[in-house]
């Protein structure tokens, strides 16, 4: 039966493996209860494009010993090319060529002063004579007359006439020689010796200079070692580069960043700024193909491209628009924006498909891969004031080629873990409803999870969660997140020792930004769940690519990820609706709203904007808006309900079979 469900999506057809069948009934069979939903095996079996994260670190090869063998050889190569062009300058030249010639000059005279005109061989002996004594003449040595005959074949007796003068002549030629020798040696000494010393001068020189520019990222990367490389440009900060350089991948992804900024990075990458891997250039000049020019132009080689196929190459380059501390924070204008992504694909693809055209590859045959990781309400304002979304430029202009939201796969599995471990709880006169513990301390994120999780369940803080829980007599299940990791992984350590009104660790989930964190929270044993946003969207970022490499197009790789994210985007985006409706209120209009509800209507815009949104936010929280259900594919949607009147134990059966992030 299987077989007939193998699809089609690209004119062939593509074998099913074991591993992605075992992974579609995991994913069906949400609580391991041995029951799969069929429904949900055949759309994730039929529908869904090949999930390529049961590749997980397979994408790359990488012979680790070879590419530092291959970097060491090229490294040299380049300090001894340094060395000499820094060697052979005029000045340089010039003063090596004059003692050189002085040193030559006396010895020939020297040896004119031996030698027996008469002899045939007396031109080839003043050449012989003045040659060995080029370099004894370094350290005021002399190679002897009669040795230099019997090197060359011929009787000293014959060639030399000093035997055959008498005391007085052989006396002042022998004085003569010390004369030449004298002047040979000094030329040689203080002249060759004092070009040698600058020459270990310019080595040292070379090789410092060339420390500091892979320090400040300014030299061209190394051409060999791995192949299959993606280029990846950051902003100021890019946790997800940072958990990419601790995977068996680190050394195919050429990162772009500030080395002021992610220090640990660019030394993690370079190995200890030892071999240039990254390039150091500043955001504001992504756009211009001139400064890639020098960085890119000679370093890129056919081997960089990605394998796709039927053999065609792919040219994948990735912009990380994402920012320090910016989980659960949605709409913000950023530093880094899909303006500045689309100047760094324009540049960075003109310049590498020129280089690789100069080799011989066919330009044509490569397919541009342009990724863009930012946020999908990213706001912009037009010349006239007009607001604009990321997704709203990037569908208008197709300047990415895929736009992947970090947001969603966060949120996503948030509600799935929400949905799996909320309780029932009464938090005021009304009917028990789906709880849990947010603890936090950032109000605007509080406020936007209460605001996501408003159809899900109802989100309250660590207080209101002990208050709860004295009258439960239970701890609430709890999602702990601080705008820092060093703070949430402070915070996962002293519930992890809390006795009296702590919680329970199996139901708490810690998410972390970072990597490390992760890692320690897990390290503590104490049975935490724990999610690392920059595993995650490693994780997407890895799943775009395989899904190029099978050959989906842009289009259809953006549709599948829109089509998994669905609901999140929906409700963030009516998030950020309700916020920039509220901006076009005028003062005197949000003071009369403020009014209505009670509230203190005193302050400037911004606060009275804040008041109001806390206050809309809250309202939506009553149970009323329990009752209601958004109309979505009950495929995409997992919180789906079926009907608006579904009952409370069917909403609670329905929650009891949904996946959740630990699968």
């Amino acid at each position: 039966m299987i077989q007939h469900l193998q699809v089609d999506e690209k004119g062939s057809t593509w074998a099913l493996t074991e591993e992605y069948i075992d992974l579609c009934i995991a994913r069906a069979d949400a609580n391991s209860d041995g029951r799969i939903d069929l429904d949900e095996f055949v759309h994730l079996l039929v529908m869904h494009l090949p999930d390529a994260r049961i590749a997980a670190d397979a994408e790359f090869t990488t012979d680790t010993e070879e590419c530092i063998r291959l970097w060491s050889q090229e490294r040299a190569q380049r300090l001894a090319k340094s060395v000499v062009v820094a060697t052979l300058d005029r000045i340089g030249m010039q003063r090596l060529a004059i003692c050189t010639s002085i040193t030559l000059g006396a010895a020939m005279i020297e040896a004119t002063l031996f030698v027996n005109f008469s002899h045939p061989a007396a031109f080839f002996f003043i050449l012989r004579y003045a040659a060995e004594q080029l370099l004894p003449s370094v350290v005021w040595l002399t190679q002897d007359a009669a040795l230099v005959a019997d090197a060359m074949g011929y009787s000293p007796e014959e060639l030399l006439v000093l035997h055959m003068m008498d005391p007085a002549k052989k006396a002042g030629r022998m004085l003569a020689a010390g004369q030449c020798h004298a002047v040979r040696s000094v030329a040689a000494g203080f002249g060759l010796l004092g070009q040698v010393f600058q020459i270990a001068q310019i080595t040292t020189n070379t090789r410092k200079q060339f420390g500091e520019r892979v320090r400040l990222g300014e030299e061209p990367p190394l051409s060999s070692g791995a192949n299959e490389r993606v280029i990846r440009l950051c902003g100021d900060f890019s946790y997800v580069t940072y958990t990419t350089a601790s995977k068996q991948g680190k050394y195919h992804v050429l990162p772009v960043l500030d080395p002021s900024s992610m220090r640990m990075l660019a030394e993690k990458v370079t190995l200890g700024f030892r071999y240039p891997l990254f390039l150091g250039v500043q955001s504001k000049l992504w756009g211009q193909p001139e400064v890639w020019q020098p960085l890119l132009g000679d370093a890129v080689q056919p081997s960089w491209l990605l394998d796709g196929p039927s053999g065609r190459k792919i040219l994948c380059i990735e912009v990380d628009g994402t920012e320090r501390r910016e989980i659960l924070l949605f709409g913000r204008t950023r530093k880094i924006g899909i303006a500045q992504a689309s100047n760094a694909f324009r540049a960075i693809s003109s310049v590498v498909l020129q280089s690789l055209q100069q080799q011989g590859v066919d330009a044509a045959s490569i397919r541009l891969l342009r990724v863009y990781l930012g946020d999908s309400h990213e706001l912009a304002v037009t010349g006239a004031g007009a607001r604009y979304t990321c997704r709203e430029r990037v569908q208008s202009r197709c300047e990415a080629d895929v736009l992947v939201d970090f947001h969603a796969p966060i949120l996503q599995r948030l509600r799935l873990w929400a949905l799996d471990f909320a309780v029932l709880a009464a938090t005021s006169q009304d009917d028990p409803f789906p709880t849990f513990c947010f603890e936090t301390s950032c109000p605007e994120r509080f406020q936007n999870v209460a605001h996501l999780m408003r159809d899900t369940a109802q989100v309250v803080d660590q207080v209101s969660a002990v208050r709860i829980q004295k009258s439960m007599g239970q701890p609430l299940p709890r999602l702990i997140h601080y705008p820092s990791t060093a703070e949430t992984v402070n915070a996962a350590y002293a519930l992890a020792r809390l006795e009296k009104y702590g919680c329970d660790p199996t139901q708490t989930l810690v998410l972390c930004e970072r990597d490390w964190g992760a890692k320690q929270v897990r390290e503590l044993n104490a049975g935490f769940q724990v999610l690392s946003a920059a595993d995650v969207i490693d994780d997407l970022l890895r799943e775009v690519r395989q899904w190029a490499r099978h050959g989906f197009s842009g289009h259809e790789i953006q549709s599948e990820l829109d089509r998994r994210d669905a609901v999140t985007l929906c409700l963030s985006c009516r998030h950020e609706m309700d916020v920039r409706s509220l901006n076009h209120l005028d003062y005197n209009e949000l003071q009369a709203q403020l009014q209505e509800r009670g509230l203190d209507t005193s302050g400037k815009k911004f606060t009275l904007v804040e008041r109001l949104s806390a206050a809309l936010k809250a309202e939506e929280r009553r149970p009323a808006a329990f009752e209601e259900s958004a109309i979505c594919d009950p495929y995409l949607d997992p919180y789906f309900f079926g009907t608006q009147e579904a009952s409370s134990d069917q909403k609670m059966h329905r929650r009891s079979r949904s996946r959740s992030p630990r699968a």
